[in-house]
């Protein structure tokens, strides 16, 4: 099970469209885990194998918003865990900063439409770097192979526009519609150096 504080307030700092905001998060999450450094002695193929007890993994996450408008303005964020323990319900992330932003159309004379950017920097703890360049296996990342981590940061750069369609008006009222199009550019997936970069292109229909 996992347990989560967090707390949300406006900050003292006054922008034309609101304060900015901040947040903080704690969690707790107890599961059957193997710590990383005890699963040193068993090899890759033994990954579901290795003996798992009750762990405690805890974290935190740190967040600042800056409003520019209805649905628009920026944010910043900073996450790290332990990092001591397997992860098999999130993606394997031990730290991550990102910052990114959502702007309207109303230069371009489409207020209603809405583009975003935002850059995510992931990294792994040393433990679980040491564990990957042992040949072991993660539930989402780890080639099984001794030493063919080439460590690197994980970096994602994405970036979205959405198209605000006209209302349809139905018997129940009006049904909203957007079309949205998408790109991410992902540089050293899995945290090594010799994979990708890789693109990933996404085309949405919200309605």
């Amino acid at each position: 099970y996992g347990d989560q504080l967090e707390f949300e307030t406006d900050l003292p700092l006054k922008l034309q469209h609101g304060p900015m905001r901040g947040s903080i998060i704690y969690y707790r999450n107890k599961a059957p885990m193997f710590a990383y450094k005890d699963a040193m002695a068993y090899t890759s193929t033994e990954y579901l194998q290795i003996p798992r007890s009750e762990q405690t993994k805890t974290g935190y996450g740190l967040t600042l918003m800056a409003p520019f408008a209805e649905e628009a303005g920026l944010f910043f964020r900073y996450s790290k865990n332990d990092g001591n323990f397997e992860q098999y319900n999130f993606v394997e992330i031990d730290q991550q900063w990102s910052v990114g932003g959502v702007f309207t159309g109303k230069a371009w004379g489409r207020g209603q439409d809405r583009v975003g950017v935002a850059l995510a920097v992931n990294d792994l703890s040393q433990a679980h770097q040491d564990y990957f360049n042992a040949g072991g296996k993660g539930f989402f990342v780890g080639d099984g192979v001794a030493n063919t981590l080439k460590y690197g940061s994980e970096r994602a750069l994405e970036t979205w526009y959405r198209w605000n369609l006209n209302d349809v008006n139905t018997r129940v009222g009006k049904l909203q519609n957007a079309f949205s199009v998408g790109w991410q550019h992902i540089m050293n997936p899995g945290y090594n150096q010799d994979r990708g970069p890789m693109n990933v292109y996404s085309v949405r229909w919200h309605s």
